[in-house]
């Protein structure tokens, strides 16, 4: 953990469940979701990476499983 912790350079945590945009809500598709999907999984400048819930394909989606295997997705890129 502390290793981890040293390799960290900034860290945000948002509190989705106060956000008035979200009120807690997990991820749903609409028209437009899978062109947004591909999009967002496609790194920005090799150096901007989103990752969630939100953002996986497959078909656990809007859940804490999608986020984590969006999580390790993400990975897979960087490295």
């Amino acid at each position: 953990v502390n290793e981890i912790r040293s390799l960290v350079t900034a860290s945000h945590i948002a509190r989705w469940q106060n956000k008035p945009g979200s009120l807690g809500a997990y991820s749903y598709n609409k028209l437009f979701t899978t062109d947004a999907r591909a999009l967002l999984n496609k790194p920005v400048q090799d150096t901007l990476f989103f990752a969630g819930e939100g953002s996986y394909d497959g078909i656990n989606g809007g859940t804490v499983e999608a986020a984590l295997q969006s999580a390790v997705n993400v990975v897979k890129l960087i490295v």
